[in-house]
């Protein structure tokens, strides 16, 4: 315990210094600025997205003297696996209201969208916009969905395969870092990727994935086992910018609060294994867990007119 608070407090003294090149980051600079007990001059804040909200900026709203106002969807959780904590069920209000009808589809959505939330308890509805006409079925895509990192490369090269071009919202910057992680350890170098620490070569992250422990990597071990790193980045790079494109691609957490007309998932949703549910305290009875099913609710409404999901991911929700 002591050696990691003497660590900490080196990294923080040099993170926070101006004159050092260890970044600070997002989340330091928004600390900072909470530790200021800063006061709002407004009469009413509104925050939006509270499931979302992390405890710091929850802890500067309670102790602002405005009105607060909290919206959100506490199914739409997503990033507690970062620290996000769920404002919707911390905070006691005045009062509530549910808002229970969407406008952004219609009751084919809606009603599969509904299977999801009576999996998470929720004993209310979802009702589509009765002005919208929506479907569930094969479509051509405006936009592709996908769980994982290693199914969004599988997208694009699908797309390029097929003479398209194709868009991967959030750009390439994550991805390329992972592939790059990648030949420092076929070269015998540890990588600085984050998934990558402690090993050695790539051969290590490959007996890891295959291990069950592993999982999360899968994917994105089978697609540079199968395609090699270098075919990926190459197919990376052709990417061009959204208003250009012929598709747009995306993993469902950086799909979220975005809505497009036509969306294909891909089949990568609702995969967690029996060891990892075991694990997780939020399991649900039907063996599914928690977070993944809030990952596939999120995917599956960002579609306005129809949302094609594989036979083999609607099976899984019945």
């Amino acid at each position: 315990n002591e050696f990691a608070v003497r660590g900490a407090k080196h990294v923080w003294s040099r993170m926070t210094d101006p004159a050092d090149l260890l970044p600070l980051g997002h989340d330091g600079y928004l600390k900072l600025w909470a530790l200021s007990r800063p006061q709002i001059a407004a009469d009413f804040i509104l925050l939006d997205e509270a499931q979302d909200t992390n405890p710091v900026v929850l802890d500067v709203l309670r102790k602002q003297s405005s009105q607060m106002i909290y919206v959100g969807d506490k199914y739409q959780q997503i990033y507690e696996w970062r620290g996000a904590v769920n404002a919707m069920e911390m905070i006691e209000t005045d009062g509530e209201s549910y808002l229970t009808t969407s406008f952004r589809f219609g009751a084919a959505i809606a009603d599969e969208a509904s299977k999801l939330l009576a999996l998470l308890g929720e004993k209310r509805p979802l009702k589509g916009n009765p002005a919208v006409k929506s479907r569930i079925g094969n479509v051509t895509p405006r936009t592709i969905l996908a769980r994982t990192n290693a199914s969004t490369i599988a997208a694009i090269i699908e797309c390029l395969d097929q003479g398209k071009k194709p868009h991967l919202v959030g750009g390439t910057d994550e991805l390329m870092e992972m592939l790059r992680g990648v030949q420092d350890l076929k070269e015998g170098k540890q990588s600085t990727v984050p998934d990558f620490f402690g090993f050695d070569n790539w051969q290590q992250v490959v007996e890891f994935a295959k291990s069950g422990e592993g999982d999360h990597l899968m994917s994105f071990v089978n697609l540079v086992e199968g395609r090699g790193e270098r075919q990926l980045m190459w197919a990376l790079n052709r990417t061009v910018e959204e208003e250009r494109s012929d598709l747009i691609i995306s993993t469902a957490h950086k799909a979220k609060g975005r809505e497009w007309a036509t969306v294909r998932l891909t089949d990568d949703f609702l995969r967690s294994q029996p060891k990892q549910q075991q694990k997780n305290q939020k399991k649900l009875t039907n063996g599914h867990d928690a977070a993944e099913v809030k990952l596939f609710y999120v995917a599956l409404t960002r579609a306005k007119d129809a949302v094609d999901v594989p036979q083999s991911v609607l099976s899984l929700i019945g």
